[in-house]
């Protein structure tokens, strides 16, 4: 008397084995995994040591959006952190107006807001966008700032969406072209049209 074995059964079986031994590799991952973030979560607290805090201007009151730091485009030898104010809170003359800040370290490594401005503008909404380089390529450092659309209900049906500071590159920390009220505009700026 002959048996004969089906190949189906016989892969079906192999098949199934194979099923549980990943079943138990991925929860042995998974656990892995889950343990190991727990536990980075736990001990990060005494790894991260706060040195300072920057607050933001009390026109601000939504606080900082986007940031670059670690910078020195003005050539000084110090640090740098550009800010600019995010609209959290749709509050007139606050958080509404797109405002970006300089901040630099200083020797004793206390950081000192050195240079702020506005846009012209009375409307933005929340986290604008913001980078640095050198576009023109002259070997000056730029913050490219694109603060968000509002149009602020047809008040500000056009404004600008792309914005250039370019530092002067000789140590100080004024950027862009000073306006007789003591702000500085960008020497670039960019809107979008439908009539170029």
């Amino acid at each position: 008397m002959k048996f004969h074995f089906s190949s189906s059964l016989i892969n079906l079986s192999h098949q199934n084995k194979q099923e549980v031994s990943m079943k138990k590799l991925v929860t042995v991952l998974f656990s892995i995994m889950l343990v190991v973030f727990l536990s980075t979560s736990v001990w990060a607290g005494d790894v991260f040591t706060r040195d300072w805090i920057i607050p933001a201007d009390t026109l601000d009151i939504g606080g900082f959006g986007h940031i670059i730091a670690g910078l020195d485009l003005d050539g000084d030898g110090y640090s740098e952190i550009y800010a600019i104010n995010s609209d959290w809170h749709d509050v007139m003359g606050k958080d509404l107006i797109p405002r970006i800040y300089k901040y630099e370290r200083e020797a004793n490594g206390d950081w000192s807001k050195v240079w702020s401005t506005r846009l012209p503008l009375d409307f933005q909404n929340t986290w604008g966008a913001l980078t640095y380089g050198d576009i023109d390529q002259d070997g000056k450092g730029e913050v490219i700032w694109g603060p968000c659309n509002n149009f602020g209900g047809g008040l500000q049906p056009n404004p600008e969406r792309i914005v250039i500071f370019e530092t002067p590159g000789d140590g100080t920390d004024n950027m862009g072209v000073q306006n007789p009220d003591g702000t500085w505009r960008p020497n670039a700026q960019w809107t979008i049209t439908a009539n170029p």
